[in-house]
């Protein structure tokens, strides 16, 4: 697994969590990560093929194991921006449901990180920054 599929399996993982992936989630993940270095030189078709062979593998396997071996494989340069990713993606809809907060806890709990910042607290700090703004699940 290459940085690029890693970085783009936690985030899937991070939308399907909650046993759904709207349309309109996949279409923001595209947006949010297509002028990321990592990405950019993708173009949409690129991407829209990447996007597809990761989300394939989630109707194979178990989505915390695609986590460990994409946390585990991705580059520790990209872990403190997955999580800061992650935490976006759980808060920005507005409904933040237990398995959503499950995963981003697993996310910032685990073994495998090696970012430089406190993963916790970059989640607190989106949690902070939505926090006027959420709705009941």
């Amino acid at each position: 697994m290459n940085d690029q599929e890693a970085f783009l399996s936690i985030a899937i993982a991070t939308l399907a969590c909650d046993g759904r992936m709207r349309n309109d989630e996949a279409a923001a993940l595209r947006r949010l990560l297509e002028n990321r270095e990592l990405f950019s030189s993708l173009g949409a078709v690129g991407m829209s093929e990447l996007s597809s062979r990761v989300a394939k593998r989630f109707e194979e396997e178990d989505p915390k194991l695609i986590i460990d071996q994409a946390l585990a494989c991705l580059d520790p340069k990209h872990h403190d921006t997955i999580i800061a990713v992650s935490a976006h993606l759980v808060f920005a809809d507005r409904i933040v449901d237990d398995q959503e907060r499950g995963l981003l806890n697993y996310l910032c709990t685990h073994r495998s990180f090696s970012g430089s910042l406190d993963p916790v607290a970059t989640s607190n700090a989106f949690a902070a920054f939505y926090a006027g703004t959420l709705r009941a699940v």
